[in-house]
């Protein structure tokens, strides 16, 4: 595993993987694949049809998925190949499978949501800080990342 955090862009990366992932349990038409996806990060990375719809027709260009109407709806089966070609690159899906996990983890244990409340609130009032404010931020900031290294040094991380 790598040592970086989930991105957009890693995301986006790996989107492919993703959607293999979920189709090969079954095969689902667009907005079942961009449910399913969303559940694997808890409803926090909600990918949209311009991300999806692309990228299901760059698969079935590929070979790793084929597409039949039913109904009035596409509905996208991963193929063989498919599955192939997800198995090559399982490590993807699981790797940021893992970090959402983590984030999970984090937001949970160890009041994560509050401290990204804060970062937020810092960001939409950086510009009517004075400078010695601004100081007692970054040395506030400054001593938590210090304390969190500390703390972690020794397993690690």
């Amino acid at each position: 595993m790598h040592d970086s955090p989930i991105t957009p862009l890693k995301i986006r990366g790996a989107f492919k993987y993703l959607v293999l992932y979920v189709l090969r349990s079954k095969p689902m038409h667009g907005y079942s694949i961009i449910q399913e996806v969303s559940k694997l990060f808890d409803g926090k990375y909600v990918p949209s049809p311009g991300v999806v719809y692309p990228t299901l027709q760059l698969l079935e260009d590929m070979g790793l998925v084929e597409s039949r109407i039913e109904g009035r709806r596409k509905v996208y089966v991963i193929t063989d190949d498919g599955v192939k070609e997800l198995e090559k690159n399982i490590h993807v899906v699981r790797e940021l499978l893992h970090y959402a996990k983590e984030i999970r983890t984090f937001f949970q244990e160890l009041g994560g949501a509050e401290l990204v409340r804060a970062i937020s609130n810092l960001i939409k009032n950086f510009s009517k800080l004075d400078q010695d404010r601004k100081q007692k931020i970054r040395e506030a900031l400054e001593s938590l990342a210090r304390v969190i290294n500390e703390i972690l040094e020794d397993i690690g991380g």
